[in-house]
């Protein structure tokens, strides 16, 4: 009611004035490792330190675990041996704690060690805190690899894929091609050691999923492992995420729907632009740059914050500005305080097209500003054909010439063989000797070049190089 009444100016809901007032209300449970409300209704209180609720509310929250002949690998005085993680957990319930639905739960002091891994692809040793049983589901989610390796899960357990950073996703999510972080090889136990990096580099080694498959359940209890600090351990040779905690919350419904209203956070609501699209900003210097939203996050200096899915920089202090709306309605610099970045997944992007020529690709709650007896705020999935949208006539911006190395513009620029180039060639050629460096760099001699009609760029600037002539600025007739 205080955020309602206090922040958003609107009329309170609940009007408490006992606790008595919360019987009949609805409520919702949530647990970060299911991300997914589970909804109840108050129908009184306990004087136990307890959510006393349904055992159904409570299974709706439950940790998601491994195949028992998942092998993980434990570093024992600096000695790393595979085990499966059914051995490893059964050794060590010696005195578990038992829940309503059989799970049994053991805190551990912490001497075990295992293989982790950070956000930015960094291998390390993490402890294990805590080990748990727990009745098997009907089904479990089979995850295979074009490297050979398979891993057996529950549904909803969460597993890591690398998007230039590691991020968590449940792994009937998983889909293929998605690339996973791997097991790259030896590292010393005693120290945090980089995992060899990918060929692309920047990264882990990755496998990239071939299948994700749903299976029958062929047992009759999973396992699970609390590992500090990152909560992430590495099982068949593969980094995933660990089963979370107990955590969980239980919220009055206003409450969450406030929290993830796409009304009453518009700046939450997750609408966004493809990464290709472009924008017109300013950077500290002044200078102008019409750049895509891709090519600004590489220009951004910020550290990079890992919020599930999403990537962020604050960047408010690095000075960068681009044109916003103001109240007026009219296109003013302002600073950009954040950029936000994440995998589009499972969404539909959309196509703005308009009769101008104006085109551009946005999620479907993506924000555009429609006219219709007035300027109103409208998702892109609410417009429809005929709607006016509104766009700057134009931008208080200084032209200025620019010019473009078509050359870096293409993969693999080749030079067509028109008469200036052939006798820049033949020139090249006469200059030398046969055997010699213009020879050599000539690469199966003049013939054979003036018959393809064409010459590799690179191979171009060889030859030139050789002879000691400039390479022209101006050819025409580059290809790629």
């Amino acid at each position: 009611d205080d955020l309602l009444s206090q922040y958003y100016g609107l009329d309170p809901y609940y009007e408490f004035t006992e606790r008595d007032d919360l019987v009949g209300e609805l409520v919702f449970g949530m647990a970060p490792h299911t991300s997914a409300a589970t909804v109840g209704r108050i129908v009184g209180f306990t004087s136990a330190a307890v959510g006393y609720a349904h055992p159904y509310f409570h299974a709706a929250k439950r940790r998601n675990c491994f195949h028992p002949e998942t092998e993980i690998t434990i570093i024992d005085d600096g000695i790393e041996r595979s085990v499966t993680v059914e051995s490893f957990v059964e050794r060590r319930l010696d005195d578990p704690v038992e829940d309503d639905f059989g799970v049994l739960v053991e805190e551990l002091d912490g001497n075990d060690h295992v293989r982790s891994i950070g956000d930015d692809g960094t291998w390390t040793t993490k402890p294990v805190t805590a080990v748990s049983k727990h009745p098997a589901p009907d089904h479990l989610v089979r995850i295979e690899t074009e490297g050979g390796r398979t891993l057996t899960v529950t549904p909803d357990h969460r597993m890591l894929r690398w998007e230039d950073s590691v991020e968590t996703i449940e792994a009937h999510r998983l889909a293929s091609g998605d690339h996973i972080p791997c097991d790259g090889g030896e590292t010393d136990a005693s120290t945090s050691a980089e995992i060899p990096t990918a060929p692309d580099g920047g990264g882990p080694n990755l496998d990239t999923v071939s299948r994700v498959q749903f299976v029958p359940s062929d047992v009759e209890y999973t396992y699970c492992l609390t590992v500090a600090e990152t909560h992430r351990v590495v099982a068949n040779d593969v980094a995933v995420a660990q089963c979370d905690g107990d955590e969980d919350c239980v919220m009055l419904l206003l409450d969450g729907l406030l929290n993830f209203s796409r009304t009453y956070l518009p700046d939450q609501r997750g609408g966004s632009v493809a990464e290709d699209s472009r924008l017109v900003a300013v950077d500290p210097d002044g200078d102008v740059w019409f750049m895509t939203f891709d090519e600004f996050w590489d220009e951004l200096d910020a550290p990079l914050e890992v919020d599930g899915k999403f990537r962020k920089r604050t960047c408010v202090a690095e000075g960068w500005q681009t044109y916003a709306f103001d109240e007026d309605h009219e296109a003013s610099l302002q600073p950009i305080e954040k950029a936000i970045r994440y995998r589009a997944g499972d969404e539909q992007l959309l196509r703005i097209e308009t009769q101008f020529g104006r085109s551009l690709d946005i999620t479907e709650h993506h924000s555009l500003f429609r006219y219709d007896d007035g300027i109103e705020e409208v998702a892109g999935a609410d417009l429809e054909p005929g709607d006016l949208v509104v766009a700057p006539r134009e931008l208080d911006v200084e032209t200025e010439a620019t010019t473009i190395d078509v050359a870096e513009c293409v993969a693999e620029p080749y030079v067509l063989i028109d008469d200036h180039v052939e006798d820049l060639l033949r020139t090249a050629w006469e200059s030398t000797g046969h055997g010699g460096e213009v020879s050599a760099a000539f690469k199966n001699g003049l013939s054979y070049r003036l018959s393809k009609n064409k010459i590799p760029l690179h191979r171009f600037e060889a030859i030139l190089n050789a002879a000691g002539f400039d390479v022209p600025s101006d050819v025409t007739g580059y290809r790629g």
